[in-house]
């Protein structure tokens, strides 16, 4: 909805430096608790919460139902007390051993806004005043019930949700007054609350929001997310507004029915990634949290007193899917995530492949990291080559274009990816990749496999046209940026599908039959989809 400042970042970030770097991931989870009274989570839970870590996500948020309350009769402060207790061990103890922020919505099971549940909103309280989040909560917040806070370009705001029907007048003033405030500069806005706007699931078609003032307001401020628990479903889509609405699946309790469905959804967290051009939404699903929720085993829309929800891949404004290499019950990896580098890892990440007479041992790469993760890489070729590997790599030489095709290829990418530049761009702690570092080691046995800078200027204008260089682009110093970039899904098409059937057929033609691939992360899905089209029998080994 949102239109993006400076277009180019997103695909120079996946294209170019080979990995999200300015990314924003969020993991939402929601109704993890079992049922009344319970002080047990089912093992599906931590098997979530060691899946979530491995993301790394920048944030963890939870939609509510975190504890089994709501019982009848009351439950003792002692017994909510014990609840609470079962999930820090399980859940919020954990995410913080690994150094991710965590923030809470409260749900009808454990911080329920009706008054006959005042001991559980007050041990609700008890819980969160003891576990702040460390980033800034803004003004007019009153964590842990309703509050904002900025994470990167993304301004995220949490309201007491647990109520069907008309919004409290309390987080009504508190969204008005931070949309109106700091809407302006979101790149992205997500509202949190427990109880969805839209009838997701059988049997809690009425279990709503239902309040024309907070449509209103979502509509006028081009809310990029109002997200949800509380159906048990997983369902994203687009309003006739064009907000987005999220239903997030649950973690305990049980799975429900989507309506107008005869099967159970299943368990499931959510994932969201943003970048500065776009945001990809996906669910991990139960048992192993691996492979996504398809899209296409939802319906198609969904009807609500105000008009209609649109399944999220239907709408205009949503990005085409990456290409992605086949589900892990054909071998390869369910998403594109298991790709994705910091390049602050000490412990690189090795994708490993095999068609039974070849292995592919894929350590994803990003052009700017930390002189330890360039190490730890250096180190994982050394080994492979020992063993007896040749080293495939990544370089294109925008250094030998001439003048003009420089600032074409600066058309292209935004940037003129040279490694002087990318040395340019790295901060305090970092530095540009140097190729040198990986090359030489145990011997000489060292693949280019990558286009050259001539070939890829010449496919962008086989298949689309000339690329003009005017104006600012044809004299400003090719250090520069350029805003002038060249349509994001013409470039992706060269840049990375160009680039990935090109490794493939070096993969699958050469001569080596074992192989240490350097690439970028981005990279991974394509290329082994390449891999696996011109052979099936490429699939994922341990």
């Amino acid at each position: 909805m949102r239109s993006s400042l400076i277009r180019f970042t997103c695909l120079l970030l996946l294209s170019a430096l080979g990995s999200p770097a300015f990314a924003q991931k969020i993991v939402i989870i929601s109704d993890i608790n079992g049922s009344y009274g319970s002080t047990e989570y089912h093992s599906r839970v931590s098997a979530a919460v060691e899946e979530i870590i491995q993301l790394e996500p920048d944030l963890v948020i939870s939609a509510g139902d975190m504890v089994a309350g709501q019982k009848q009769p009351l439950l003792d402060q002692q017994h909510l007390d014990q609840m609470w207790a079962s999930f820090n061990r399980v859940v919020a103890d954990p995410f913080n051993e690994a150094g991710i922020d965590f923030i809470v919505t409260p749900g009808n099971h454990d911080g329920s806004a009706y008054e006959e549940f005042e001991i559980e909103q007050k041990r609700y309280q008890a819980q969160w005043n003891e576990r702040l989040p460390d980033l800034s909560l803004l003004d007019g917040s009153d964590w842990p019930h309703r509050y904002a806070l900025w994470l990167g370009k993304v301004l995220i705001i949490t309201i007491d949700g647990t109520r069907p029907g008309r919004l409290q007048e309390t987080d009504l003033n508190l969204l008005r007054a931070t949309l109106e405030r700091e809407g302006p500069k979101a790149q992205s806005i997500l509202v949190v609350s427990h109880l969805p706007m839209w009838p997701f699931a059988q049997g809690r078609e009425k279990e709503i929001i239902t309040d024309p003032a907070l449509t209103a307001l979502l509509a006028r401020h081009q809310v990029d997310y109002f997200i949800s628990g509380h159906h048990h479903v997983y369902y994203p889509g687009k309003d006739d507004n064009g907000v987005g609405h999220l239903g997030v699946g649950p973690l305990g309790g049980n799975a429900r029915k989507i309506v107008g469905q005869s099967t159970r959804e299943p368990f499931s967290f959510a994932v969201l990634e943003f970048c500065d051009s776009g945001y990809r939404i996906s669910a991990r699903k139960a048992p192993g949290f691996v492979e996504d929720v398809p899209l296409t085993s939802l319906p198609v829309s969904i009807k609500g007193q105000t008009g209609s929800l649109q399944r999220l891949d239907l709408s205009e404004e949503y990005p085409a899917e990456p290409t992605t290499p086949a589900s892990t019950s054909e071998g390869l990896p369910a998403d594109a995530s298991v790709f994705d580098v910091t390049g602050e890892e000490t412990d690189p990440i090795v994708i490993t492949f095999s068609n039974g007479d070849k292995t592919v041992a894929f350590i994803p790469m990003i052009h700017v990291g930390t002189p330890a993760f360039y190490q730890a890489v250096a180190e994982k070729v050394k080994e492979w080559k020992e063993d007896g590997a040749t080293l495939y790599y990544e370089f294109v030489d925008f250094d030998s274009l001439d003048e003009q095709n420089k600032r074409k290829a600066r058309r292209l990418v935004g940037i003129l990816p040279t490694p002087k530049m990318y040395e340019a761009l790295s901060g305090s702690g970092y530095m540009g990749q140097n190729n040198d570092d990986f090359l030489g080691l145990v011997n000489d046995k060292d693949v280019n496999v990558d286009v050259t800078a001539e070939e890829l200027i010449q496919a962008y204008e086989e298949e689309f046209g000339p690329i003009e260089v005017t104006g600012e682009d044809a004299t400003s110093d090719l250090s520069e940026m350029t805003i002038n970039i060249l349509p994001g899904e013409n470039v992706t098409m060269i840049i990375q599908g160009t680039r990935n059937q090109k490794v493939a057929d070096a993969i699958n033609n050469g001569p080596d039959a074992d192989i240490v691939l350097l690439f970028g992360g981005a990279h991974g899905p394509g290329i082994l989809a390449d891999l696996q089209a011109n052979d099936p029998g490429w699939r994922r080994v341990q």
